[in-house]
């Protein structure tokens, strides 16, 4: 769906076949970055150029009404979190250990994260269900709540 709205003539083939281009993610991306002399894009890149507004890569979805230890999961996730914006030297430095990239390069990753979901994140995702709704991806556009810090929803 990604490449359908992003790419409107882009066509997708099976894995394993010849290609014009690959959709990477994660590891194999990162990997892809330092193995491979073909040129890279960056998708979040495009989409902020074709529409001013920021990718929403994922999100945290549940159905209601939420699990009870759902908040205590989120708590453990912005703890983690917390901890890694408060010492990126030691994160970069551990990851490349464990992953082999350069830490230079996976601090400069890392700090390019984001992990908030306000108006301009919000925005940028229900551009995006209007785009693929209007290219055939999606019916509709489906209705979205938002569960805030104090568990209502938005």
């Amino acid at each position: 769906m990604l490449t359908k709205v992003l790419l409107p003539g882009a066509s997708h083939v099976p894995l394993g076949e010849q290609a014009d281009a690959k959709l990477l993610i994660g590891d194999a991306a990162l990997k892809s970055a330092f193995e491979d002399p073909t040129p890279h894009h960056d998708l979040g890149r495009l989409w902020l150029e074709r529409t001013g507004l920021p990718m929403v890569f994922a999100v945290w979805a549940a159905p209601e009404p939420v699990h009870s230890e759902l908040v205590a999961l989120e708590d453990a996730l912005v703890a983690s979190l917390r901890q890694a914006r408060a010492e990126p030297e030691l994160l970069a430095y551990e990851s490349a250990d464990r992953y082999g990239y350069p830490p230079g390069f996976l601090a400069r990753y890392f700090e390019k994260l984001r992990y908030r979901f306000g108006p301009r994140e919000r925005a940028g995702l229900y551009t995006f269900l209007e785009l693929a709704r209007d290219v055939g991806e999606l019916d509709d556009v489906p209705e979205l709540r938002f569960v805030t810090t104090a568990g209502a929803t938005v």
